[in-house]
């Protein structure tokens, strides 16, 4: 199994990495535009929702330091639905293994009972 990060992978990450060093240097609107370009290139290669929640509440973060009040709630209503879609998915994986759980142990249990 290969756990080297892809080149797409550390393009992301090197865009989340600037946009933080343009966060610390105060530059918030450079840091803005990294974000949005992280952003945009997690959903192009469909993302995760969680990935793309946490942009959106960086993205909030900043439009609080810009005094931006509006613009923030927008990011976070944005990251609570992408937070929403997360645990649909959670809990139909999670229904999904129990039922495999349940349907094995039901098998073990048969071939216990066989002579």
């Amino acid at each position: 199994m290969n756990l080297q990060p892809t080149l797409l992978e550390k393009r992301y990450l090197d865009l989340l990495a600037r946009a933080e060093r343009h966060l610390q240097e105060n530059n918030l609107e450079t840091a803005t535009k990294e974000y949005l370009a992280a952003w945009n290139m997690a959903e192009q290669e469909n993302g995760s929702t969680i990935l793309l929640a946490e942009l959106e509440l960086r993205l909030a973060r900043i439009m609080l330091l810009q005094h931006r009040p509006e613009r923030a709630e927008k990011h976070i209503r944005r990251a609570v639905v992408f937070l929403q879609k997360t645990q649909s998915s959670v809990d139909e994986q999670l229904r999904d293994l129990q039922k495999i759980i349940a349907e094995q142990k039901a098998a073990g249990q048969q071939k216990e009972r066989m002579p």
